[in-house]
């Protein structure tokens, strides 16, 4: 008993190093520049949208601004397997501070100033920058 424990405690510690190793392709930041004359307020979700995957960035990007999008894991790992293969982002401008649309309804919203959907491939070529306009 106290053996198949052990086993099971170095089979994890395994994984858990494994899971730490750095990979040379993982990204874990996308940056947003807004080069507008305004500011601008962003949503990104998976392009397979179904209301769970979707997230407002916190706080207006002013104009001249940028905003770093962090996650803890792999952007290549999230955009390929939870996203589908493609990461969608929603530009609105300065006045949906207080009216920013329900992520259910978000890509169907009239007032998006533009949409981009961005491969991982996309975002390599890219520099993982993502500049707006």
């Amino acid at each position: 008993m106290n053996m198949n424990l052990l086993n099971l405690v170095v089979a994890f510690m395994i994984l858990m190093a494994q899971s730490c190793i750095e990979k040379d392709d993982c990204h874990r930041v996308i940056k947003i520049v807004n080069n507008s004359n305004e500011g601008v307020w962003i949503a990104e979700s998976g392009i397979q949208h179904n209301g769970l995957n979707c997230q407002q960035i916190p706080g207006l990007i002013p104009e001249g601004g940028s905003y770093d999008l962090e996650i803890r894991s792999c952007w290549e790992d999230q955009i390929n397997k939870g996203y589908q293969g493609a990461v969608v982002f929603y530009f609105f401008d300065e006045s949906f501070k207080d009216n920013f649309p329900d992520c259910d309804s978000i890509r169907f919203n009239q007032s998006v100033i533009e949409r981009r959907t961005y491969t991982v491939e996309d975002l390599n070529a890219l520099n993982w920058v993502v500049t707006y306009p």
